[in-house]
């Protein structure tokens, strides 16, 4: 690429146009009661485009602009392009485009992240983690202890399969959740550790299959994630609308009822995040 004698003032107007772009979804907030969020629309349940219905986080946010008397503006990314969840944070919260980004795992790490691009975390409102799934002779478990002699299905080279390991369980292992799944609809294995949200795909793929949730199993610490959403750090009444409002329906009970119409338990955060000051 030829640099120009031009170059100077074209960057000057570049960092102008961010400025601008960077104002708008907060402009559209403040003038006109626009309540701007960015969705992935592949990744079900938490949000897809044109679905019916269309995801727990659509349900969310539609419901904090109706508490708020906001109109609400969705924008679909994708965050499964090269890049990932950085490039599309960038490409779009950070360009203006919206003033919110649903759905994302929240670890030390994650936060770091977001402050480097002037993003901050709202309250976490669920947590997102493995279920223990049991069918056939493993029907009567209760506990992974149970199952000490059985083969549970989990998906290869993740954070469950190198617990199962280090435990002393016997995995099957296979390339995803959605092939965990597949599994225990052919028989194949009778107990699998499958990630909550997945669940709800394949209620969805297998409608017609009892995904049978071992009731009381306790989710160890470290297969569980808070999830949030990302909110612009330079707009605090927005902060303000997102935080009351997933607040408000956490404790009325509703955010339950929004996760659960889509086949999975709700899992209350396990622990508050501390707010960036």
């Amino acid at each position: 690429m030829r640099i120009l004698s031009i170059a100077p003032l074209a960057a000057a107007a570049a960092c102008a146009a961010f400025a601008g772009a960077w104002a708008n979804a907060v402009d559209r907030f403040a003038e006109r009661g626009v309540l701007s969020v960015c969705h992935d629309p592949y990744i079900y349940p938490y949000s897809a485009q044109g679905a019916q219905p269309p995801g727990f986080d659509v349900d969310i946010v539609r419901r904090i602009a109706e508490m708020n008397g906001l109109q609400l503006e969705q924008v679909w990314v994708d965050t499964g392009t090269r890049g990932g969840l950085g490039r599309a944070l960038r490409n779009s919260i950070g360009k203006g485009s919206c003033a919110v980004f649903t759905g994302i795992a929240m670890d030390e790490e994650q936060i770091d992240e977001l402050a480097e691009k002037d993003l901050i975390p709202s309250v976490p409102y669920m947590d997102a983690g493995y279920l223990l799934v049991a069918q056939g002779d493993a029907a009567a478990a209760r506990s992974l202890e149970d199952l000490k002699d059985t083969r549970i299905g989990v998906a290869m080279a993740t954070a469950v399969d190198g617990f199962l390991f280090n435990n002393g369980y016997e995995r099957g292992l296979y390339l995803g959740n959605r092939r965990v799944a597949r599994g225990m609809v052919q028989g194949e294995i009778d107990a699998a550790l499958i990630f909550a949200t997945s669940l709800a795909a394949a209620r969805r793929e297998y409608p017609d299959h009892d995904f049978t949730v071992v009731e009381g199993f306790e989710t160890p610490a470290d297969l569980r994630w808070n999830i949030a959403f990302a909110i612009r750090g330079d707009a605090p009444e927005i902060a303000a609308v997102i935080d009351n409002g997933l607040s408000t329906l956490i404790e009325s009970g509703e955010m339950a009822e929004i996760v659960g119409a889509y086949g999975i338990p709700y899992l209350a955060p396990a622990a508050a995040m501390e707010k960036p000051e």
